[in-house]
């Protein structure tokens, strides 16, 4: 356990990590929330900023929230509870002298490959079941079922409006085709989302950012391209500056008749 004094000193502190270690000592420690809408919620810190952190409540797991919430610093205490052993890092994968190299078996899968899309994490697919995505279908021209479809507007379907489940590794979208909206399963790597406005509310979709997975509201945007966000917590409020690649544009679901 860390003592009040070691407590205080990382809170102001923020995200400062001790010499040679790349992981703040908080990330995975377990807390209780102590004010706002979550007070008295179990929570897993999953990250750390310098306002905050970024918290996974354990009754928001099942339900329709966000399970990934920011708190401020002041918000919450460190649960006394025992801390579950860190898994030890994987083993590097090393052929036997003289074997044949499996390249494609030791290069690690890109980013936007189909089973690590941003779409198919949890705290995006929570969010989606009471908002909805806009997207533009782009670089079609070499596959012939998809290609009628170039340019054309998409929207993410909550799983309680799907007409039928997607293909593997591909998810449902909406489309208007005259008077009708259908749904086709669509690979997400298609699916480019919609520019930001000032004034929209947006999802964070870039896993290398400490927000992945949390919405906030375009603020405004900057000369150099990037938007500023402000994400609303229980106590206080927060502003990153972002590029238009790391977010997503929300809407409200319409609820079909």
């Amino acid at each position: 356990m860390i003592n009040e004094h070691q407590f205080n000193v990382c809170a102001v502190q923020g995200p400062s990590l001790p010499r040679n270690d790349p992981v703040h000592p908080f990330v995975d420690r377990r807390v209780v929330i102590t004010r706002g809408r979550f007070k008295s919620y179990r929570a897993l810190i999953k990250d750390v900023g310098p306002s905050g952190v970024i918290v996974e409540p354990q009754a928001l797991l099942v339900s329709r929230s966000s399970p990934r919430q920011l708190i401020s610093w002041c918000d919450f205490i460190l649960a006394p509870v025992k801390e579950p052993a860190r898994p030890p890092p994987p083993r590097p994968i090393t052929p036997p002298s003289g074997a044949p190299v499996d390249f494609e078996r030791l290069t690690p899968e890109p980013e936007g490959s189909q089973r690590d899309h941003w779409l198919f994490f949890p705290a995006i697919r929570t969010l989606l079941q009471t908002k909805r995505i806009p997207f533009t279908i782009r670089r079609v021209d070499s596959n012939q079922d998809l290609v009628m479809y170039k340019n054309k507007t998409a929207r993410s379907v909550p799983d309680v409006q799907w007409d039928s489940p997607p293909g593997e590794g591909e998810v449902i979208i909406s489309m208007v085709r005259g008077v009708n909206i259908v749904q086709k399963s669509i690979d997400p790597k298609y699916l480019f989302p919609w520019e930001p406005k000032a004034g929209g509310d947006v999802v964070v979709i870039s896993r290398n950012c400490q927000l992945f997975g949390c919405s906030g509201t375009i603020v405004d945007r900057k000369d150099d391209g990037q938007f500023i966000v402000r994400f609303a917590t229980p106590s206080a409020s927060l502003d990153m500056h972002l590029p238009s690649e790391h977010l997503a544009v929300l809407e409200p679901i319409r609820v079909r008749s």
